[in-house]
């Protein structure tokens, strides 16, 4: 039985604040210093913190995209459809991203800190790109209904 509406926005509210928290524990994990000798746990944290994050956000996008809010701005507005598709190419962009960083951090197997700051800034990039795609997302939704539907004042 599919989720109604009111069960899908409200999970997706959630899954977004799932994935804020979860951003900012990776924010923590690659702020903070590694300490003398514990660079293999550290790593092995992160892979496994960034590998759940991944598999979060593919789980938030399937939400999205199945059935979700994207499903219903082009019932309602369907000429909005080239900004539905963008928002589910970011989609994929950020999953080939979050892979590509998992990979990279995989071949790092001994601590070189040029390496790991490359690694550091392409997650700080892909969250990026998250915060602006969420905006975009946001701001698809108001101008759909507050000017599609009329539901301003």
């Amino acid at each position: 039985m599919p989720l109604d509406e009111r069960n899908i926005a409200q999970k997706i509210r959630e899954e977004h604040e799932h994935m804020k928290e979860e951003m900012a524990r990776i924010k923590g994990m690659i702020g903070a210093e590694i300490p003398a000798g514990g660079y293999a746990k550290w790593r092995m944290d992160l892979l496994w913190t960034l590998r759940d994050f991944c598999t979060d956000m593919q789980k938030h996008f399937d939400l999205e995209e199945e059935g979700g809010f994207m499903h219903d701005v082009l019932r309602v507005a369907p000429h909005r459809s080239s900004a539905v598709e963008k928002l589910e190419d970011e989609h994929e962009q950020i999953q080939e991203g979050l892979e590509a960083v998992l990979r990279d951090l995989k071949a790092v197997e001994e601590q070189d800190e040029e390496k790991i700051a490359r690694v550091c800034s392409d997650i700080q990039a892909i969250f990026d790109l998250i915060a602006t795609h969420e905006e975009e997302e946001s701001d698809l939704m108001m101008s759909t209904y507050m000017q599609d539907e009329g539901g301003g004042d």
